[in-house]
């Protein structure tokens, strides 16, 4: 399986813009240092990379190149992919405050996203991943505006052999959160992946909603309670992805960011600017509907993968 699941996140169609892009220029015959760069430009911002990221990358590229002289197209290359491995690095050290406990601590995980992002499909997916590395898991419910959303958390956790705490619909989402906190507790859980109703960020309302939750959280803090706030995004969106973002750190702090949807029509470098314009880490990528089509993110494994068919 894992021999498997390792073939599968090099060939997912996130990257493969970007590594068809990169093998043909580093492998043709272009040689001027200039129609490199311009070339590089173009394939950065198709790549859905962003006009800011794009422009950093390439003014580094361009410093180095004249300070060192060089006109070699092979170290150009390697300075590139130094450089994009730096970006992911800078932040992807955040993610070292949040940690999987050894049955003495409870992390809780809440996701957060817009309707139509894959939410239910990542938390099991996530709850797959940690009960895998042999941690006792829970799900809450605490989507509570969809009974099929109920639903549907309740099959993977039955599909799973996990326990799923929820409520009738339209039972307070906070409420639902707190029972499985305290059941999280009681049973000696170690992550608990708590749903939440998918939102417009631009429906205060609802992102109002979402502040209650995580004070509800804090109010368990005291009590070797781990919270991480994650994001859930769809890849496919690509630079449109930002003003969600923003919009969702208008109200609630954000830890980390998962992105779905990575087979379909996204290119893979929204991970670049989102990462060097947001200054947020990104913990999961999914790429397909399967259970193992799912990983976490390893910055310079998914870097290596860019660059694996250039000479």
């Amino acid at each position: 399986m894992k021999k498997y699941f390792f073939q599968k996140i090099l060939n997912f169609k996130g990257t493969k813009f970007l590594s068809e892009s990169f093998e043909k220029l580093f492998n043709s015959n272009i040689s001027n240092i200039q129609n490199i760069l311009e070339s590089l430009e173009e394939i950065l911002l198709k790549a859905d990379v962003g006009f800011t990221t794009t422009n950093f990358v390439l003014n580094i590229l361009r410093s180095k190149i004249k300070i060192k002289n060089i006109k070699n197209k092979k170290i150009i290359k390697e300075i590139l992919k130094e450089e994009l491995l730096k970006i992911l690095s800078e932040t992807h050290c955040q993610l070292s405050k949040f940690y999987v406990p050894s049955h003495n601590m409870l992390y809780c995980i809440l996701i957060l996203g817009v309707n139509g992002v894959g939410k239910t499909t990542i938390i099991a997916k996530i709850a797959k991943y940690y009960k895998d590395l042999n941690l006792k898991v829970a799900l809450a419910a605490g989507d509570t505006f969809r009974a099929a959303s109920i639903e549907q958390i309740q099959f993977w956790g039955k599909y799973h052999k996990i326990p799923v705490i929820a409520q009738s619909i339209g039972s307070d989402s906070a409420s639902v959160i707190f029972d499985a906190i305290q059941f999280s507790y009681a049973k000696n859980i170690d992550v608990i992946i708590a749903d939440t109703a998918g939102r417009l960020h631009n429906r205060k309302n609802l992102m109002h909603e979402t502040q209650k939750i995580t004070k509800v959280i804090s109010k368990f803090n005291s009590k070797k309670l781990i919270n991480e706030n994650m994001l859930i995004l769809d890849a496919g969106i690509g630079q449109n992805s930002f003003r969600q973002v923003e919009e969702f750190k208008n109200f609630i702090k954000i830890d980390s960011l998962s992105l779905t949807k990575l087979d379909g029509t996204a290119k893979g470098g929204i991970i670049f600017s989102i990462t060097k314009e947001l200054k947020i880490p990104i913990r999961f990528i999914s790429f397909g509907e399967n259970i193992n089509d799912f990983q976490e993110f390893k910055e310079k494994k998914f870097v290596d993968n860019l660059f694996k068919k250039t000479i």
